[in-house]
């Protein structure tokens, strides 16, 4: 055997294959698999596996194997399974099961255009289900999968046979390994073990699997064969001869791994089932794997592993039996396991792809039990979670009731999810069902795991002390009833919605009815609940109201449960329905903010719908089958408010603060008007249902699609998707893109907002109430109807709009009785109360009125189906017997029945009776008032009648004389607070004569008494406070008393009926008597209308609408009501009256002019803060703003010599001694650098064949540039010759605000004092600062140079048309050469100030490469360098600003440049740190360009070696420019930069005609040269053709025009050219130095730019802004050709001209090659770009998400994209080399010097890096709706929105992400 082991595999491998083919063999076979598969040696040698995979293959390669057994793949389904973090699709049109999920290239090889799918990222993994008919539509299959995809294809015979021997080897070696695994386990757990040993194996068996059907048909039977197990376990097969021994010890392993998993409790009807008998021995191995699953908590290879299998029908259905087997094993493991959310991921992954199949589902519920497996695995976990329900019953009892402890581990964990996840799984599948249903057993065995979850995570009230600690128990109680309960309670509801599932509800309502019932008697809580206990989880009582719902209104049963029944159930959910409104009004606040948490996520949307939707239909059917009053009267004791329903003004509360009090009626009302119009599970349609969510959600608030539609209420498990969403959503919603709507808050997203229909028709205060989790987000949709109305003139009063309650809707006819709530006596005389309470104090509010105005409304809408029989009333009614107060329950003739007297019953007052106070004040007034009350009974015995008035009082009418001094206000008008507080008399005049409310008689008065002294009672109050003595002065406050003598009881005369005090409640509102007139009285028709009909208002016109419609309905009513407009009609005595009321009516008046004045004033001050804040706004969150706000922003340019300190606030001049400079933030940028000579934008590659070209880019070109001048030229010559900085510079931006620099310096002081250190600032480190004044980021002070004596800037000197170019030139000349010593001296103080403020800043934050590393052009001397880097500071901010503004001469662009500019400031200060060498250098090109005998002295050859002065042609004159404006003195006048222009202009031109003659062909060239000649005979005046012949000839003695045709540099390459190309094309060349010269000038002098709206002008425009163009002579024809005529000569311009081309021509001479392409450097680069993006981002996901990152060359975690280069890179890489190499070093710098945006490909949005910070911005990717999809959590299809990525570029472009973004944080390589 050792000679064969040294043999050829292959050869050896073929042998046998021979041989095993004949029959023979076999021995030799096992004796080589036993040397190859040694149990004692490790499974890590890769020479055992090479043997492996040499014998399957049989001889042959094993690549050409495998190649050889996927062509005989016969497979109908894809199968892939994948792991966590996969990305997989889900199609809802094509699936049949919810959890189908198919991989993306099945999904992108079928047709899916316009379905309802999404991509995802798999949280547990999963399989592709394409080609399985059982899951999805075969319409969505792709091309290669389906049932008729199957291929009949014959395996050969020789193919497989040594597979076929080979496989159960090595399956059966790797069972070793894993028996040997366990035997080391020793202390630790299992579940540590690493299977890395074992890992090439494993991974041959993946391999093998891959190979398709047909290979997969040999593991197959080897995993599945029991015989085959049995014999290589016991050697019977001839393997493993020599290790019996080792293979016996194995199985005694695996019989004592049996004790490790326990077995859950076996109830009667399971025993004998193999899941839940011990021990469970494997038969083959497919089971023995599962069980090592088990015991390793399914590592993910080997159940992705069994699950490869899965296609194969016959491997399916014996796995699925023995995972069935193994189910309560691996339940109970769930329960001990130390990584419990990882297994039950684990377990999902595996028994969803078993369960969702139908068939496999029902054959495992008939032949091994499944659901009774399923329902006992989870009661046995749950049990484990069992605790005392401290429920409090009767005292003394004993009981016997257990709940489920939320804090157990079992609880916390989810444990449970794995099991009820199948549960619900296969409770979708209606055959399962159906054996659920019609076994009691099953059915009284879940409802009792129902009661278990029965009021769980109890809540008892903290009554004195605040809790410690607040308990987090109820996220987890929440998330059991959802999911362990309510979840299954949907899959059986799907089952039960028509009358052939009736037998289906009929049995869980019984064993809902039994369970609840057990449950009520061991709880001991079967008549009443501790009031403050609740808990808001009682799950049976839940599914026992969905049921019944499902069985009254949609399946015909009959079903009357008793009454006593309900009265016990009821008691829960209204429980909970006042314990919401105790902690509204703050109750329960000592209970910390977790109580709070939970009546909100009661609310929530993802709960409702199982939650207090069928709480409300449970109390409904309460309310159907109860008694109305006894049902009334629970609800109101229930909330606490029957003690307030009293007519006792100054009763007392036992259980109610009195600030509590109209909150808790508010919430009473509220659910009562609730019960009444709730349809949700009283026969309401889905569609009916779905558009009152929709509505209710959009009243709220606009929102989003995606909000909408995760908002709509969920029933949890089952699908939403609903087919007539979208057609409802367009009819009650109007749809506004993100596009065509700009806002002030940034960028927006598509959203729906209601239509203006649904305001005026749907609008449903009842539900939006029922579902915002907050009172803010219900008077939100108030205020959103009250505006919608007030602008479609619906509205136009002042006072607030009342809920415009909906028209009651029938019930469904098995509830009708619900609407007897409406008609009883209970609800009439608590009402009656409340509305003598309205008129007669303060102590009702707004929300109880219109509750009871609408429950008034209802009751004339539905009127009473049983009329209770008339019983008398008594003529004095005892105060809260509300059923004494009417003769029957209807509401007609209760309304006009007068209601005469009230007797209250007072408790005896005592020394020690409990005060029930809530404040030191409240204690110190209680006292007070017992003391006042002892000496009122000393001094003035029993009945206090010495008190003023008290006998004028005594008989009054009630209410009446609340508007004696109010009478005259305006119908339509309303008192507001500023009223109140203006009639000051008002209210000390009711104080006065409310004394009468509260005085009382002893004996009892008769009806007839009481009506005999009204009239007389009333007149007598009245005349007193309209007499001339009351209305001339303010009339004296008596003392007001409010304790009387105590007697047992008092009667308080009322006298009124309910139509009487809705009248007076109408006058309270209007403030003036007898406001209402009956429609019968009016002459006109009043307004309150639109004119379609939509009524609409506050109070008044509810209360008058209420009272009209009495009219109509009850002529007895309407009589009544007419006598009363009749006697307020009557004329009143005394003539003052009227007086007063004007009074009144004229304090009212100034009183809301004051008003108007104070808001008018406020608006004004508000709308300057928002103009002073929008001049120094960025671009705030949108870079384009409006025009108006910035015009007026740049007109408000601060005085040059005049600023204001943000700071200290001193207004003076910037000084030497105390210098001032503006807030600035300087950056490094890379911008620049990526400018191009090409016009178009690179685009992103989203495939392997797109490459992103670097040809043109600005950052390559002037490198090459700058690289070839070195090696020609002397470096001082180059230095001055080109700028630097295109990529590394400093860019400079302000926000306009000035600041002293010893200000600054403190404020920092103090910052870094105070260790203020965020992801915002880094003062530490940098510096940074936000300014004072707008919180914008700044890092340093740009400093104003004070104002010297002198030429000023801003005022020109004389026109340089009055003096010659020539006189000029000398000036600027002698400038340069005199010292500026002088007038440095004068600026010594801010200079040192300006090197210590900016130079450090600038020299520290630039990214110029050193000379270190390699850069020769930046010199080694310090002084030197930063001359270098000031003059490429001042070149970069000058293109950086030409590159923001896009176009020079648009007035937008120009506008939104100037808000952060500050390049005028900074141009003085580099002109004032430029070095004396710099300004001594400046010298030379000048005389170069005005001299003649420089421009031959410089040209003269020099000694071998010595590198030579640039030719003029071949320099830059932009640097030029730049290099003598910042050597110049400033400030500088006006006519020296316009002479240097000028001066600049003309070897720019001949440049420019130099480079055209080098790209016209020679037949061109001769015609020119001729044709120039003519010219310049004809004329003297300089013109084109003379001076392009003249260059013409004098090239044409050298090389120079050699080789033109393969130079392809410029953009102009014709093959004729007229006068007109080459008149643009010379346009062309000079407009880069035409613009940045406009723009200097713009800036030095404020002039302001030229505008255009046409392009073709700006060269003229700009050679006329900078005085070029020179106007034709007197009588010559103005020419067409502007160029020529700008052009400036010192001297003569044919020397010039000559002399320069000369200097170009000796260096043509040296080098050809070089000179040339120096010349013909393009000038022009156009803005830079970010790359273009695809349309679909699925592309770029796609694509992006499997690359390798360039540094570290893996797939990287969190791929990034840079938008600017395409670099692909490790945004949040794990691994810190990547981090290093790719962001913090290379990247980071080469491509934005420090700022770089990535696209994130995992999330769809935006990253920008900013140094050690990170943003995250808004994404550029927006679904069909509008909307992003960040993290890709929706998974919908995004599509690119150009408008915001033009946001994103001109964000980059303008260098305004520190402006822009606030939420920036730290990156991963900040290590502070």
């Amino acid at each position: 055997m050792a000679t064969l082991m040294k043999s050829d595999k292959r050869k050896v491998s073929a042998q046998l294959k021979t041989e095993i083919a004949r029959n023979m063999g076999h021995q030799q076979l096992n004796e080589l698999l036993d040397v190859v598969l040694n149990p004692r040696t490790s499974l890590d040698s890769s020479e055992n596996l090479d043997w492996c995979r040499s014998l399957i293959a049989g001889g042959v390669a094993f690549e050409d194997f495998a190649k050889s057994v996927r062509h005989y793949d016969n497979a109908s389904t894809c199968g892939l399974v994948w792991t966590s973090n996969f990305v997989a699709y889900r199609c809802r049109t094509c699936g049949i099961s919810p959890c189908m999920s198919i991989c993306a290239d099945c999904f992108h090889g079928a047709d899916h255009t316009d379905h309802d799918f999404n991509m995802f990222r798999s949280q547990a993994g999963g399989a592709c289900d394409c080609g399985d008919p059982n899951v999805m539509r075969s319409a969505g299959f792709c091309s290669l999968h389906g049932p008729d995809k199957l291929k009949n294809l014959t395996v050969p015979a020789d193919l497989l046979p040594m597979a076929d021997a080979v496989v159960p080897r090595v399956v059966f070696r790797f069972v070793l390994y894993l028996r040997d695994i366990f035997e080391k386990r020793s202390e630790i757990p299992a579940v540590r073990f690493s299977l890395s040993e074992g890992e090439p194996l494993l991974g041959l068996l993946h391999e093998l699997c891959n190979m398709g059907g047909a290979m997969r048909s040999v593991m197959t039977r080897a995993l599945t064969d029991q015989q085959l197990y049995k014999d290589l376990n016991e050697g019977s097969s001839g393997c493993y001869s020599q290790f019996k021994r080792d293979i016996s010890q194995s199985r005694e392993i695996l019989n004592s791994a049996q004790s490790i998993l326990t077995v859950p409790e076996s109830p009667k009807f399971l025993r004998g089932n193999p899941a839940v008998t011990y021990p469970l021995m494997p038969l083959s191995f497919v089971e023995e794997l599962l069980f090592w699953a088990v015991i390793f908590e399914f590592p993910e290879k080997i159940v992705t592993l069994l699950l490869k299998m899965l296609p194969d029908n016959s491997y399916k259905d014996t796995f699925t039996r023995s995972f069935v087997k193994f189910y309560g094993r691996i339940a109970m493991s769930l329960a001990t396991s130390t990584q419990p959310d990882k297994l039950s991921s684990r377990v999902v992954h595996i028994s969803v792809q078993l369960f969702s199949n139908e068939e496999l589902a029902i054959q495992m519920t008939e032949e091994l039990q499944l659901i009774h497996i399923l329902i006992v695995s989870l009661q046995c976990l749950l049990k484990r979670t069992l605790m005392d329900n401290h429920l409090k019953g009767t005292p003394g009892t004993h009981r016997n009731c257990q709940v489920i402890n939320c804090d157990h581990q079992v609880m916390r964990q989810h444990c449970y999810w794995p099991v009820i996840s199948d549960l619900s799984n296969i409770l979708s599948h209606r055959s399962v069902v159906n054996k659920f249903f019609t076994d009691p057993s099953l059915v009284k065995m879940w409802t009792n795991i129902l009661a278990m979850f029965m009021c769980m995570n109890l809540n008892e009230r903290e009554l004195h002390n605040h809790v410690e600690f607040e308990p987090l128990a109820y996220s987890a109680a929440f998330s059991a009833e959802i999911e362990a309960c309510a979840a299954p309670m949907w899959q059986l509801y799907v089952h039960c919605k028509d009358e052939s599932t009736a037998h289906y509800t009929e049995a869980l309502l019984n064993a809902c009815s039994e369970t609840i019932t057990d449950w009520l008697e061991a709880a001991d809580v079967y008549k009443s609940l501790d009031p403050y206990q609740v808990s808001f989880h009682i799950p049976l009582l839940r599914y026992y109201a969905l049921f019944l719902s499902q069985a009254v209104t949609k399946q015909g049963l009959a079903i009357s449960p008793q009454k006593d029944f309900l009265k016990s159930l009821m008691n829960f959910p209204l429980q909970i329905q006042a314990l919401v409104g105790e902690i509204s009004c703050g109750l329960w606040v000592r209970n910390g903010f977790q109580i709070k948490r939970q009546a909100i996520t009661y609310m929530q949307c993802h709960f409702c719908a199982s939650m207090i939707d069928l709480d409300l239909f449970l109390l409904q059917a309460c309310a159907a089958h109860l008694d109305p009053d006894y049902f009334v009267e629970k609800v109101f004791s229930s909330f606490k408010v029957l003690e307030m329903l009293t007519f006792n003004q100054s009763h007392s509360h036992s259980q109610l603060e009195l600030d509590k009090e109209s909150a808790m009626l508010e919430s009473a009302l509220t659910l009562l008007v609730t019960l009444l119009s709730t349809r949700t599970h009283l026969g309401a349609t889905e569609e009916e249902l779905l558009r009152q969510e929709m509505v209710a959600l959009l009243c709220m608030h606009d929102t989003t699609h995606s909000r909408l539609t995760d908002q709509i209420p969920e029933k949890t498990g089952l699908f939403s998707t609903s087919e007539s969403f979208e057609p409802l959503l367009a009819e009650v919603a109007d749809y506004h893109d993100p596009l065509s709507e700009r806002s002030s808050r940034g960028l927006q997203q598509g959203h729906y907002s209601p239509k203006p229909s649904v305001w005026e028709t749907e609008f449903d205060p009842i539900h939006v109430l029922l579902r915002c989790m907050q009172k803010k987000d219900f008077q939100s949709a108030m205020d959103r109807y009250s505006t919608h109305m007030k602008q479609t003139a619906g509205h136009s009063g002042n006072s607030d709009l009342w809920p415009p309650f909906q028209p009651l809707k029938q019930p469904h006819p098995a509830l009708k009785t619900l609407h007897q709530l409406l008609h009883c006596k209970t609800l009439h005389g608590a009402i009656f109360i409340i509305l003598h309470k309205a008129v007669n104090s303060k102590s009702i509010s707004e929300p109880v009125l219109y509750l009871c105005i609408a429950l008034l409304d209802m009751m004339l809408q539905c009127p009473a189906d049983t009329i209770a029989s008339k019983t008398p009333t008594p003529a004095v009614i005892q105060d809260g017997n509300f059923s004494a107060m009417f003769p029957d329950n209807l509401i007609l003739s209760n309304l006009g029945h007068r209601i005469h007297a009230v007797e209250i019953v007072y408790e005896k007052p005592s020394s020690s009776r409990q005060r029930t106070v809530h404040s030191t004040d409240q204690l110190l007034q209680q006292l007070l008032e017992e003391e006042v009350s002892i000496i009122h009974q000393n001094l003035f015995g029993l009945a206090p009648m010495g008190f003023p008035g008290a006998a004028e009082l005594e008989g009054m009418e009630e209410g009446e004389e609340m508007y004696v001094e109010i009478d005259g206000i305006g119908e339509e008008e309303e008192i507001d607070g500023i009223e109140e507080d203006e009639d000051e008399d008002v209210e000390e005049m009711e104080m006065e004569v409310g004394l009468g409310e509260e005085l009382y008689v002893d004996t009892p008065a008769t009806s007839e008494g009481a009506m005999a002294t009204e009239a007389s009672s009333s007149r007598s109050s009245v005349e007193p406070s309209t007499s001339p003595s009351a209305s001339a002065g303010r009339p004296r406050k008596p003392a007001k008393v409010s304790t009387v003598l105590w007697t047992p009881s008092k009667m308080l005369t009322i006298n009124l009926s309910m139509l009487e005090l809705l009248v007076k409640l109408h006058a309270k509102m209007a403030g003036k008597e007898g406001s209402y007139t009956p429609p019968s009285m009016r002459r006109d028709t009043e307004a309150g209308s639109l004119p379609g009909g939509v009524q609409v208002g506050g109070g008044m016109f509810y209360v008058k609408r209420l009272l009209d419609k009495i009219c109509r309905m009850h002529p007895e009513s309407q009589k009544q009501l007419e006598d009363l407009c009749r006697l307020h009609q009557q004329p009143t005595a005394g003539t003052e009256q009227p007086d007063a009321q004007s009074t009144a009516a004229d304090r009212r008046k100034k009183a809301r002019e004051a008003q108007q004045k104070l808001f008018a004033k406020l608006a004004a001050e508000q709308k300057k803060f928002i103009e002073k804040s929008l001049e120094t706004d960025p671009l705030g969150e949108s870079p384009i703003a409006d025009e108006e706000v910035q015009a007026a922003a740049a007109e408000k340019v601060p005085d040059r010599e005049i600023f204001e300190c943000v700071i200290c606030g001193q207004t003076a001049p910037s000084t030497g001694d105390k210098p001032i400079g503006m807030v600035a933030l300087m950056q490094a940028t890379g911008v620049l650098g990526h400018r191009s000579q090409v016009s178009e934008a690179k685009t992103l590659p989203t495939s392997e064949n797109e490459m992103i070209s670097t040809t043109g880019r600005g950052k390559e070109v002037n490198q090459q540039r700058k690289l070839d001048l070195l090696n020609h030229f002397d470096k001082s010559s180059v230095q001055m010759s080109i700028n630097v900085g295109w990529h590394g510079g400093v860019h400079i931006q302000s926000c306009r605000h000035y600041i002293h620099l010893s200000c600054h310096e403190s404020y920092i002081k103090s910052l870094r004092q105070q260790d203020y250190q965020t992801p915002q600032l880094q003062v530490r480190e940098k510096g940074e600062y936000e300014c004072p004044l707008c919180r914008q980021l700044a890092n340093f002070v740009l400093p104003c140079l004070p104002f010297t004596e002198g030429c000023s800037p801003s005022v020109a000197a004389a026109s340089s048309d009055s003096r010659s170019h020539a006189v000029v030139a000398a000036e600027v000349a002698e400038k340069l050469r005199l010292s500026r010593e002088g007038s440095r001296e004068s600026l010594k103080d801010i200079t040192l100030a300006a090197k210590s403020v900016f130079l450090f800043r600038l020299l520290r934050e630039n990214r110029l490469p050193k000379s270190a590393y390699g850069d020769p052009l930046l010199p080694v001397d310090h002084s030197e360098m930063v001359d270098v880097v000031l003059r490429s500071t001042a070149r970069v901010n000058l293109e950086l600003d030409l590159v923001v503004r896009e176009t020079l001469l648009q007035p937008s662009s120009q506008s939104s440049s100037n808000k952060r500019g500050c390049i005028g400031t900074l141009l003085e200060v580099l002109s004032l740190l430029i070095g004396k060498s710099s300004v001594t250098l400046a010298t030379k090109p000048w005389s170069m360009l005005t001299e003649l005998k420089q421009i031959s002295g410089a040209s003269e050859p020099r000694s071998s070696g010595s590198p030579d002065e640039i030719p003029v042609l071949l320099k830059d004159p932009v640097a030029t420019l730049i290099n003598l404006v910042l050597a110049m003195q400033h400030p500088i006048s006006k006519e020296h930069f316009s002479c240097i222009v000028r001066t600049l202009y003309a070897p720019l031109y001949i440049q420019a005609l130099s480079v055209i003659s080098c790209r016209m062909p020679d037949t061109e060239r001769r015609a020119w040269a001729e044709s120039g000649k003519t010219c310049q005979a004809q004329s003297n005046e300089l013109q084109m053709q003379p001076l392009l012949s003249q260059v013409i000839n004098m090239y044409s003695n050298s090389t120079l025009y050699d080789d033109t045709d393969l130079l392809e540099r410029l953009a102009i390459c014709q093959s004729v050219w007229t006068l007109q190309c080459i008149e643009t094309a010379a346009q062309e060349y000079c407009l880069p130095f035409l613009r940045i010269a406009a723009l200097m000038q713009h800036h030095l002098f404020r002039d302001e730019l030229p505008t255009c709206q046409k392009q073709d002008l700006e060269f003229e425009l700009l050679v006329n802004y900078l005085r070029l163009y020179t106007a034709p002579s007197v009588g010559e024809t103005p020419a067409d050709l502007y160029s020529a005529r700008c052009l400036h000569f010192v001297g003569n311009p044919s020397e010039f001209m000559k002399a320069w081309c000369q200097d170009l021509l000796t260096f043509v001479r040296k080098n050809r090659k070089t000179a040339k392409s120096l010349l013909l450097h393009n000038p022009i680069f156009y803005p830079p770009r970010l790359l273009q993006l695809p349309k679909n981002y699925d592309a770029v996901f796609q694509y992006y998400r499997e690359q390798r990152c360039q540094s570290c060359l893996q797939v990287p975690n969190r791929p990034a994209v840079c938008l600017v280069c395409g670099a692909l890179i490790c945004l949040n890489g794990a691994r810190s080399g990547c981090q290093r190499s790719s962001i913090t070093e290379q990247h980071y710098l080469s491509c934005g010097a420090g700022t770089v945006i990535y696209l994130d490909i995992n999330s769809s949005s935006v990253v920008i890096v900013r140094g050690e910070r990170i943003c995250h911005w808004a994404s550029v990717y927006l679904d069909r709706h509008g909307e992003e999809d960040r993290e890709l959590k929706r998974g919908k299809p995004l599509f690119l929105c150009l408008q915001r990525y033009k946001v994103l570029e001109q964000l980059w472009r303008s260098h305004s992400f520190n402006h822009c973004c606030k939420n920036w944080m730290w990156h991963l390589t900040h290590h502070h």
